[in-house]
């Protein structure tokens, strides 16, 4: 790293590659590349389809933010580019894909992938939704020079019990882990944690499915965009750092359901989706709302399931219940972590190992 990095405030942890939101202007004055990694547009089927989320929006949100690289990770579609445009300037193609690997995990993780194209992202939902083999999918990436990054490494689907030790039996095989803003700080510290006991590189993701970009970033050289990802496997990156907390999760939640009461927009591609927001009344109004305009129910039960919603929101009782699983994951994790020791399965397979 250039001399010129002593000269930006750090925050003081995990190797001085944390940053200070008030150094942006400092970063780009030395000439740094930035750009938001996790990016979620009304492509993805967990997002509400609105202006906001559209990626033609994001794309020129990204432009105003002054990235270099701009790119959409929409879970297990590629939509996106074909509205954008694949080649179009500033784009990098991602996508999020999940797998499920009975044998080796027991639970589902997800995986940002960067730089494909369509034939390639073909051959991934190949190996992610039927071979389902999670050592022949890195070896697929390794082997076409992909990029790639282990998401938010402590979670699981709602109805999976997470096999810690098997989530670090495999995390050898990620060179880059991600600090993600839609988990607490606590779940950001120990992936941050788990990244440097393999030598791994970190980058930062807002994961946000409103449209909410730029709240977190990853900074690094490289003028294009293979350089840059490297110096961030290097550790070579410096992130600002941002975890969820309940204004982001009341703004992330009210947000999506703010936009269902509106009328669709008919310039807007018709896509499904599934809320998902953790509260299941809310969630299933959104399912309904998807058969008819909202217009057409009537407008007394609009008011008062709109301050039924604001009323459950404002009493922080799901941000509660969020954080109080989010924070109990954490703490059967971190334990694990500190006494982690490889099984060495793996590593002898694949022919990696710790460093």
């Amino acid at each position: 790293m250039k001399n010129h990095q002593k000269n930006i405030k750090r925050l003081g942890s995990y190797k001085n590659q944390f940053i200070a939101a008030d150094q942006i202007e400092k970063m780009i004055y030395f000439n740094y590349n930035y750009m938001d990694f996790h990016v979620h547009t009304m492509y993805s089927y967990d997002v509400v389809p609105s202006h906001a989320t559209d990626p033609l929006n994001i794309y020129q949100k990204g432009i105003d933010l002054g990235f270099k690289f701009i790119t959409f990770t929409d879970h297990n579609t590629m939509d996106a580019y074909d509205r954008v445009g694949w080649t179009r300037e500033r784009i990098v193609p991602g996508v999020e894909l999940k797998i499920l690997d009975e044998k080796r995990i027991g639970h589902t993780i997800h995986l940002n992938i960067y730089g494909l194209d369509k034939k390639q992202f073909g051959e991934l939902q190949d190996l992610t939704l039927i071979g389902k083999n999670v050592e022949q999918l890195v070896e697929y990436l390794n082997e076409n020079k992909l990029c790639y990054v282990l998401n938010h490494p402590f979670w699981h689907e709602l109805n999976e019990t997470m096999n810690i030790q098997a989530l670090l039996d495999i995390s050898h095989l990620f060179p880059v882990f991600e600090y993600n803003m839609g988990r607490v700080q606590e779940l950001n510290d120990l992936a941050v944690e788990l990244a440097y006991k393999n030598n791994a590189g970190i980058l930062a993701g807002s994961d946000s499915h409103i449209g909410n970009i730029g709240r977190i970033l990853t900074f690094a050289e490289g003028d294009t965009f293979k350089e840059f990802f490297q110096n961030i496997k290097d550790r070579k990156a410096l992130i600002i750092p941002q975890s969820m907390n309940s204004g982001l999760f009341y703004l992330e939640v009210m947000e999506r359901v703010k936009t269902l009461f509106k009328e669709r927009d008919d310039s807007l591609p018709e896509q499904h989706f599934d809320l998902e927001t953790g509260i299941k009344a809310v969630d299933q109004f959104a399912s309904s709302l998807q058969s008819s305009s909202p217009q057409k129910y009537p407008k007394i039960m609009l008011s008062m399931l709109k301050i039924i919603i604001r009323i459950l929101m404002g009493s922080r009782l799901p941000a509660s219940l969020y954080f109080q699983g989010q924070r109990k994951l954490a703490s059967e994790v971190k334990d694990r972590i500190f006494h982690y020791q490889p099984s060495g399965t793996l590593q002898k397979s694949m022919g990696y190992g710790m460093s």
